[in-house]
């Protein structure tokens, strides 16, 4: 054979082989990695809440670690609408930027039979006094650690019975602005 042809043939099976071997191409990737994770009571977490003493009162800390918040409404009138003014104080402690802070939609709390809405006491936040702060599509910004979102808590038993509400679902995600 010439050895023109064996060079150009041993040439041509050599970069196939790289093309095959070189396409990076993956379909899965399991790796161990050593990771730790520390719970923290509210006031070290990313967020520290904190109540009135009255009605939202912080209490022992869980099996984790966390801070149980409890909201004491044992003695609403039937028929009426009840509001604690400024009943829940929410802070941002991140240093990684501004957070979108809302209350999770779950029934009861779902802006009729309990809300809880945006309080003109709020330091460093604007928005209107009143506004309903349930739902994603109406968190407020928080800035880190320069701001304090206190919360107003409508309690209106026309509208249904609160007593079966077990958890309250407090979100702060990345803000988008």
């Amino acid at each position: 054979m010439n050895r023109k042809k064996v060079l150009m043939t041993l040439g041509m099976v050599v970069m196939m082989g790289g093309v095959v071997i070189a396409s990076g191409a993956f379909t899965q990737v399991t790796a161990d990695r050593d990771a730790e994770f520390v719970v923290n009571g509210d006031s070290n977490g990313y967020l520290n809440l904190t109540g009135d003493g009255e009605y939202v009162v912080k209490d022992d800390q869980g099996a984790a670690g966390e801070d149980i918040i409890t909201f004491g409404f044992n003695s609403l009138n039937d028929n009426a609408t009840t509001t604690v003014n400024g009943a829940l104080t929410i802070e941002n402690n991140a240093n990684d930027g501004n957070k979108e802070v809302y209350i999770k939609n779950e029934d009861p709390v779902n802006r009729s039979v309990i809300d809880f809405q945006y309080s003109s006491e709020s330091d460093g936040i604007s928005g209107t006094d009143g506004n309903s702060i349930v739902g994603s599509g109406n968190s407020v910004t928080v800035g880190n650690q320069s701001a304090t979102l206190v919360v107003d808590i409508k309690i209106d038993t026309n509208q249904g019975d609160p007593s079966s509400i077990e958890n309250v679902t407090i979100v702060a995600a990345e803000s988008t602005s």
